[in-house]
């Protein structure tokens, strides 16, 4: 009796340590959340350098620090040309009239067009770290 209430004091810490649902950084791998983000890029066909850097570094920041989100389809990234009629939708949805990068997450919309647009090109690390931070606090 006595070993049993000793196994079970000790494993108790590890039990209370662990918590699947939550959303935790370790070593730049975020472990399974049960919420899902949905990143939109907002773009003319018309597109200068600095729009083509905002969508690639939030893209492979995503891919760099959400890997298994995005493979699991918890973390999506979409581009949409304004200029197109399918694209309709969704800027009217979220109230969008011109070139934006949004992050959405029930029903909280986070807005990253200034950020990428002033760091993508020339501090694209930078701009990589902002998108980790908004991810994982709308993770939490």
């Amino acid at each position: 009796m006595k070993k049993m209430f000793f196994v079970l004091l000790l494993a108790i810490p590890f039990w209370m340590c662990s918590n699947p649902g939550n959303s935790q950084t370790t070593n730049n791998q975020v472990v399974t959340s049960s919420k899902k983000i949905e990143v939109f890029y907002f773009h003319y066909t018309r597109r200068c350098i600095t729009c083509q850097a905002v969508e690639d570094v939030a893209k492979k920041s995503l891919e760099e620090y959400f890997s298994k989100q995005v493979q699991n389809k918890e973390i999506t990234f979409t581009s949409l040309n304004l200029d197109e009629e399918t694209s309709k939708t969704a800027s009217e949805k979220y109230q969008i009239s011109g070139q934006a990068l949004i992050f959405v997450c029930e029903g909280k919309t986070v807005d990253l067009t200034n950020d990428g647009f002033m760091h993508a090109k020339n501090s694209p690390d930078k701009f990589k770290e902002i998108v980790k931070k908004t991810v994982e606090n709308l993770l939490k």
